[in-house]
């Protein structure tokens, strides 16, 4: 009777059964390799962690604050004001520097139309404002208020400044920053559609308890009815043009509520 050859085999000690040693070294194998790779994973993550909180803490360091904040575009505004309005007095982080909020607080300012903010990094942000045209005046009890054309109040004081239309009729005006009620219509809505030609020509803008608007002009005088606020790029237009034309050495009164038809009287 031929004898079998005898294998060195492994019995499981969970089922008895008898394990093959070669699929034993491959279990080992694969147990090892498992284990260098939760180690391998381990170690980038806390790699991870290091310079990530390596990076925040960079970003926070005093290093990076502001240190310089420069103002352009700003000629009415001290750049005081807007370095404080923006909240950028006291050297904050460049990483805390908010630049859309930043500009919404220096719009804020009355004379202040559109701000951009830029942070320059290292340590630098850049404020850029565009500043609102003063249009008109408005009595203010014993002082004057300057308005733009949309009727924001830009600055007070107890001089009139000189070549601005002074709007009669208009309702009193707030502080600086605020708008007058009713902004866009009556002698407002005149100030906005002023052509430049006209505008310096004009002393005082008045409307009337009917709601027509008159035009006061400037020596050697005489006055232009618009009538109601309407149509006033045409109505305007037609005034201008026969101004250019006319002799207004005894200039009465121009009547242009009917642009295509305006009526000159004499003094």
């Amino acid at each position: 009777m031929t004898k079998q050859p005898v294998t060195k085999q492994t019995v499981t000690k969970q089922t008895g059964l008898v394990m093959d040693p070669r699929i034993r070294q491959r279990r080992v194998d694969v147990a090892r390799q498992e284990g260098r790779r939760r180690r391998w994973l381990l170690v980038v993550v806390a790699s991870l962690l290091v310079a990530a909180g390596a990076a925040v803490g960079a970003t926070r360091s005093p290093l990076l604050d502001v240190d310089r904040v420069e103002v352009r575009g700003a000629a009415r505004t001290p750049p005081n004001a807007l370095i404080a309005a923006g909240g950028l007095q006291g050297r904050p982080l460049m990483v805390d520097v908010d630049a859309r909020r930043v500009s919404r607080r220096v719009e804020a300012l009355p004379w202040v139309l559109r701000a951009r903010t830029i942070r320059a990094w290292p340590d630098t942000v850049v404020v850029e404002v565009t500043e609102r045209a003063p249009a008109a005046v408005v009595r203010a009890g014993v002082a004057w208020a300057v308005v733009d054309a949309t009727g924001r109040v830009l600055d007070a004081g107890a001089t009139r400044p000189p070549d601005l239309p002074a709007l009669n009729g208009a309702p009193a005006p707030g502080a600086p920053g605020t708008s007058l009620p009713g902004a866009g219509t009556g002698s407002l809505a005149v100030v906005a559609a002023l052509p430049p030609a006209l505008h310096g020509r004009v002393s005082e803008i008045r409307t009337t308890p009917g709601g027509e608007v008159l035009l006061q002009l400037n020596p050697p005088g005489g006055e232009i009815r618009l009538g109601r606020p309407e149509n006033l790029d045409f109505k305007l237009s037609s005034a201008l043009t026969v101004l250019e034309k006319a002799d207004l050495s005894r200039l009465a009164v121009l009547d242009v509520r009917v642009p295509t038809a305006p009526v000159l009287t004499r003094r």
